[in-house]
């Protein structure tokens, strides 16, 4: 089922299942599968009966995986330019290190996004592409 199923989160899990399709994956990995009149034709991963998918479910598949795939994308995109201007954190990576400044830093005109120690960005990082 996944970490997210693990974790309790069974509505994130589901979301992932939907969005991805194992079988399909490693087939097209390992250039393991063929294509027929109807679709395609693949093993499934784990070695059971030969699994028969129709050019029209194919293309559900892929419309779904390339949706969620979008999504992701803007949410992630959404979240990193919430770091313009930037923020800067006082914390540790572990226990036996120091707590120290790290800086999250998003800049729209060059795009960069990071983090750096310390409580500024790097210089130029907002410079537009030359």
């Amino acid at each position: 089922m996944g970490h997210a199923y693990n974790l309790g989160l069974h509505d994130l899990s589901d979301t992932f299942n939907e969005a991805f399709d194992s079988d399909l994956r490693n087939s097209i990995a390992h250039a393991d599968y063929t294509l027929v009149r109807d679709g395609m034709r693949l093993r499934r991963r784990y070695g059971e009966d030969v699994r028969e998918i129709s050019w029209a479910e194919l293309d559900t598949i892929i419309v779904k995986g390339l949706n969620f795939f979008g999504y992701m994308r803007d949410l992630i995109k959404l979240h990193i330019e919430t770091y313009d201007p930037p923020k800067t954190i006082q914390a540790q990576l572990n226990e036996r290190e120091p707590v120290t400044a790290w800086t999250i830093f998003y800049g729209p005109a060059s795009g960069k996004f990071g983090v750096t120690t310390g409580a500024a960005p790097p210089d130029g990082y907002n410079n537009p592409p030359a």
